[in-house]
């Protein structure tokens, strides 16, 4: 599950994923909404969703929160994944 795991954060920061519906977010002004959505998406990619994990990881660098995405990251590495 590890190497999968690894595999699938590697191509968030290899080829990021932003779906339009956060583009359209963006547009929009509504940053605390992507922001918000972002943060569920890891939740269920933290349980097993890599789809989930993959676009929240690249949704925050997307939107300037690199840091966070890379403390996310340590975080699920930490936990054991």
């Amino acid at each position: 599950m590890l190497e999968n795991m690894s595999r699938n954060i590697l191509k968030a920061y290899k080829t990021p994923r932003i779906p339009y519906s956060v583009s359209n977010l963006l547009a929009q002004g509504k940053l605390g909404e992507v922001i918000l959505n972002a943060t569920l998406q890891f939740e269920k990619g933290s349980d097993g969703d890599l789809h989930d994990l993959i676009e929240a990881l690249s949704i925050l660098r997307h939107i300037g929160l690199e840091d966070t995405a890379r403390r996310a990251t340590l975080s699920l590495i930490k936990v054991g994944y």
